[in-house]
């Protein structure tokens, strides 16, 4: 190893090593979970795959821009209450190129009250992309066609690979129409491009072809991004419609005169003239065609130009049946013979054979055939033992620091009627609700090697607060800090540490361990034990663990995956929860679906029950739909402790907290029961690309709550919330891409709100500018909200805002923005004007050993 990546190899192991040391030594925090897990960039057979995954769920609903681009939005839904869980402070990943596929910065922006959320990803170049939900409801994946990372871990097994076996049919026309034939993209100038004829009802049509694939997964990639501008092209299978045609050749045209061999260059002038002599008056136009390109492909091989012989062939063959055909499958396989391919040689050869047994071709194939060399076998003896790969070791990550300011003005004026006399008094309340330094470290390493892939893991948020206690705390947040090993060999993982859960019936962050076996394949048990990480210090359980069970079938079926499991929660003794469940998902190219289901066995009462899909049609067009009924929060007998006033189970079942009792876990469930609100959700989004620059959409949305009672902890009184009945959301957006400058995004959206109590209208821009070669982004917004409810009160507020990125370096990155509100509430007794500004300034590092 030289000196240079030896010093590298040393910085990588210190870097893993202080991980573990952290990882051990910072203590877990109370507190919102990050949104964002983990983005890294994968192989799906030859297209590169960014996968963005989250710590909560989400619900793809559309993106922008739809065409090829190097700055992409992603709009989403979190879902389950899951945004409650996410914490108000910008977030961001970074990815690495892996040449060919691009680098990515994906940042999540600060987004108070909005129920769509959206990310930024910043590509280093601009390409071609799809984007879609992921095979989980915690993931979003970034399609890059054509660019799967050199050495990168395939994401499904590759599908089985046939030079030259798919093309694409861009267009079909009326052979008298064949001037009509849309412009070829410049993006695609490194596909061959070629009429050719096909017969439909027999009329013969002209046919726009694009090729060649050696995979049907390559030519969908390169499909998907065309649809816009060829609505009805379709991949098609080319072995299976030459092999049609030479099939209905072989059965309807009579065996032409035995053509001259093919000979070696070095007789190139006998060949050519025997060439001509072949193309010799063609009975119809169909011949004629195929002449032409048999002299084409002969003169080809002749030269030595085998690639270009294949493919000439190759048009002749995709032409319905002629005169030409049965000669042109054997000069195909001379020529696949010539390139070296032999496999496929020898696969053009069994062909012609299979359908055109006797002749003189049949003779000259037949000796083409005995005379290759037979398929390789694998050696036994003397073989070489393959090349042991050297351990890879490296370690990267974020530091990041921003401050974080805000100030509000309130001025009231009362109202007060006494004798028929009013009078007002206007007092001003001026605030400073937030000052605080906050600081994000994000570091992780690996090491792989040809059997073993170890990844550590460290998040941390430390917020500084210049107000302090009891207002504004300074808190440390301890988001992720885990190993995760895994055994490619035997099928063994496991994932130790203070990590976030979704699935498996775990619910939020815990301190423990995940371990997973392959059963087989494409089944696998996973076991876990931890410690729930405290949401808050309300409820002291001095002993809370958990375990559960389950079991993971992927891929069956092709595209389905689903899961069982079995879960137990305990607290010092009690059972705080105890559930079964299980999940079901289909994931393919257009469509996802994923179901759920989980069931409490202690408290005999539905947990969550979830259905949410996604489906895209073949021109971008997008819907999604979510049924969601679940406990808000999970279902669990510590909730009880809160409407009893104790902060622990010793407290409560001593009955030193009040109340006349029986204090017994029967009524301490009951309490918790009624400390649990009913959360129900129904919507329905769809987006539609009107042009290349403009894509609208629709959301419709119907939740409600139930009621929440007030309570008392430890002194502390908190006041209950009424049932909010049923909250009807529909809202309209129109999306313009690349309107003024190559890279820019706008959304106007309007929304209307109406519940039994409250009428509310918003309409908002959103601008994004990537400038200087997408270094400099320029945001700004502005939102209108205007509310009416049953008691009388208006609240008018309007909501200026601007963030703006700079890339300083390609490591360095700077950050700031700044949101104005101004807000009147008018009421029968009280009129309140508020202004609020917040403000955050800051940078990011990104580390890479």
């Amino acid at each position: 190893m030289d000196p240079y990546h030896r010093r590298k190899t040393l910085r990588s192991c210190f870097i893993l090593a202080g991980l573990v040391l952290a990882a051990m030594l910072l203590p877990a925090a109370p507190a919102a979970a990050q949104a964002l897990d983990e983005a890294r960039l994968v192989a799906n057979g030859p297209d590169a795959v960014l996968q963005i995954r989250f710590n909560v769920r989400v619900q793809y609903q559309r993106h922008a821009p739809l065409e090829s681009s190097d700055l992409i939005e992603i709009y989403f839904q979190l879902l389950g209450g899951d945004e409650n869980l996410t914490r108000q402070i910008e977030e961001s990943l970074t990815v690495d190129a892996n040449p060919p596929a691009p680098g990515a910065s994906i940042v999540y922006p600060v987004q108070n009250g909005l129920p769509v959320k959206k990310i930024v990803i910043r590509l280093s170049r601009k390409v071609d992309f799809r984007v879609r939900a992921g095979a989980s409801n915690q993931m979003l994946e970034i399609i890059l066609p054509g660019l799967a990372p050199q050495g990168a871990a395939q994401r499904v097994v590759s599908p089985v690979v046939e030079k030259d076996r798919y093309a694409i049919s861009l267009q079909t026309l009326p052979m008298s129409q064949q001037g009509d034939v849309r412009a070829i993209p410049a993006r695609l100038q490194n596909y061959d491009v070629f009429g050719s004829q096909v017969m439909r009802n027999g009329t013969p049509l002209y046919e726009l072809l694009l090729g060649y694939f050696d995979s049907q997964q390559a030519a969908e990639a390169v499909l998907a991004t065309i649809q816009q501008e060829f609505p009805g092209a379709q991949v098609i299978d080319v072995a299976a419609r030459k092999e049609a045609n030479l099939m209905s050749a072989a059965q309807t045209v009579p065996p032409p005169a035995p053509p001259p061999p093919v000979v070696e260059p070095a007789a190139a002038g006998a060949a050519a003239a025997a060439a001509e002599a072949v193309a010799v008056a063609p009975d119809t136009e169909l011949d004629k065609q195929g002449a032409v390109l048999m002299a084409k492909a002969r003169s080809a091989l002749i030269a030595g130009r085998n690639d270009e012989a294949i493919n000439t062939l190759n048009q002749l063959l995709l032409l319905p049946p002629n005169k030409q055909s049965q000669d042109a499958q054997e000069l195909v396989g001379v020529a696949r013979e010539r390139s070296g391919d032999l496999a496929q040689a020898r696969k053009e050869y069994e062909l012609y054979l299979r359908l055109f047994p006797s002749g003189e071709g049949a003779t000259r194939v037949r000796q083409r055939l005995a005379s290759m060399a037979p398929p390789e076998v694998a050696k036994t003896e003397a073989a070489k033992p393959p090349e042991k790969k050297e351990p890879q070791i490296s370690a990267g990550g974020s530091i990041a620091q921003s401050y974080y300011g805000g100030d509000q003005r309130t001025q009231t004026t009362q109202v007060l009627v006494a004798s028929a006399t009013v009078t007002a008094a206007t007092p001003q309340l001026t605030s400073n609700v937030q000052s605080s330094l906050t600081t994000t470290v994000d570091l992780n390493g690996r090491y792989r090697t040809e059997n073993t892939d170890t990844r550590i893991v460290f998040r941390d948020n430390d917020q500084y607060s210049f107000i302090g206690a009891p207002t504004s705390p300074s808190l440390n947040r301890l988001d992720a800090a885990y190993l995760d090993y895994r055994d490619l060999q035997h099928g063994l993982a496991v994932k130790v540490g203070q990590q976030s859960g979704v699935t498996g019936g775990l619910v939020g962050r815990f301190l423990g361990a995940v371990v997973s076996y392959d059963l087989a394949p494409k089944l696998r048990v996973n076991a876990v034990a931890g410690v729930p990480v405290k949401q808050d210090e309300f409820v002291q359980v001095p002993s809370q663990h958990f375990e559960g069970l389950s079991v993971e079938a992927q891929n069956f079926a092709e595209h389905w995956g689903g899961s069982a499991f079995l879960i137990n929660q305990s607290a010092d003794g009690v059972v705080d929860r105890r559930a079964i469940g299980a999940d079901v998902r289909y994931f393919d190219a257009h469509r996802t679906l994923y179901a759920l289901v989980d069931y409490d066995i202690e408290f005999r009462a539905l947990n969550a029950a979830t259905l949410q899909g996604t489906y895209t049609l073949a021109d971008q067009t997008a819907m999604s739909l979510l049924l969601d009924d679940r406990k808000a929060p999970t279902l669990t007998t510590t909730n009880g402790l809160l409407q009893s006033g104790c902060s622990s189970f010793v407290d409560y079942f001593a009955g030193r907290c009040g109340g006349t009792g029986p204090f017994n876990i029967d009524t301490l469930r009951r309490a918790a029961e009624a400390t649990t609100a009913n959360s129900h959700q129904l919507g329905f989004d769809i987006s539609h690309p009107l042009s290349k620059k403009w894509q609208v959409s629709f959301d419709a949305r119907i939740s409600s709550v139930g009621a929440l009672p007030a309570v008392n902890v430890g002194g502390i009184p908190f006041l209950g919330t009424a049932a909010t009945g049923n909250v009807l959301s529909f809202s309209a957006q129109a999306t313009g891409t690349n309107l003024y400058s190559a890279r820019d995004i706008n959304v106007f959206s309007t929304t209307r709100l109406h519940s039994e109590t409250v009428n509310g209208t918003q309409f908002s821009l959103n601008n994004v500018n990537g400038l200087r070669d997408n270094r400099l982004t320029l945001s700004p917004s502005l939102s209108y909200y205007l509310e009416n409810d049953a008691t009388g009160q208006k609240i008018s507020r309007v909501s200026p805002g601007f963030h703006t990125g700079y890339k300083l370096t390609p490591r360095m990155s700077l950050d700031a923005t700044i949101f104005l509100e101004r807000s009147r509430n008018s009421g029968p007794v009280q009129n309140d004007t508020t202004s609020n500004v917040f403000y955050y300034l800051g940078y990011r590092y990104d580390l890479n050993y």
